[in-house]
C-alpha cells in the first residue's frame, strides 16, 4: 500500500476468508492486518520507492484461484512472498499471505 491506498481499497483487496502468515510463523486474521496496514500506509508514506520484487511466479491452483510467489528486495530484509488470490463476481480478493526472512548463507 502507499500513502494514496484509502482504507476502503485495502479493505476490498483482502478476502473476507483472508488471513496471513507473518515472518514469526504467527497467524493474522483479516482485522488485524487491515490495521496493521493502516498504521503502515500513515506512518510510510514513500516505502514502495525502495521496495523492488522479482523472480516473479503465478501459477493457477484452480479455475480463478492462482499462487503469486515473489522475492520482495528490501534492502536490510529480503523476503519470499506468497499469496493465493481469488477471482468471484468479476473480483480479485488476496485470500491468503505469506512472507518468509531470507537468512543469509
Amino acid at each position: 500500500p502507499t500513502a494514496d491506498t484509502s482504507s476502503a481499497d485495502l479493505e476490498a483487496l483482502l478476502d473476507a476468508e483472508f488471513w496471513e502468515t507473518g515472518a514469526s510463523g504467527r497467524h493474522y486474521d483479516r482485522a488485524t492486518v487491515l490495521q496493521a496496514l493502516e498504521q503502515h500506509r500513515a506512518g510510510t508514506p514513500d516505502r514502495a520507492a525502495w521496495l523492488h520484487m522479482s523472480e516473479l511466479r503465478c501459477l493457477q491452483l484452480a479455475e480463478h484461484v492462482y499462487l503469486l510467489t515473489y522475492l520482495l528486495n528490501h534492502p536490510e530484509r529480503p523476503t519470499r512472498r506468497s499469496s493465493i488470490w481469488r477471482r468471484r463476481g468479476g473480483e480479485w480478493r488476496l485470500v491468503y499471505h505469506q512472507g518468509t526472512v531470507l537468512r543469509p548463507s
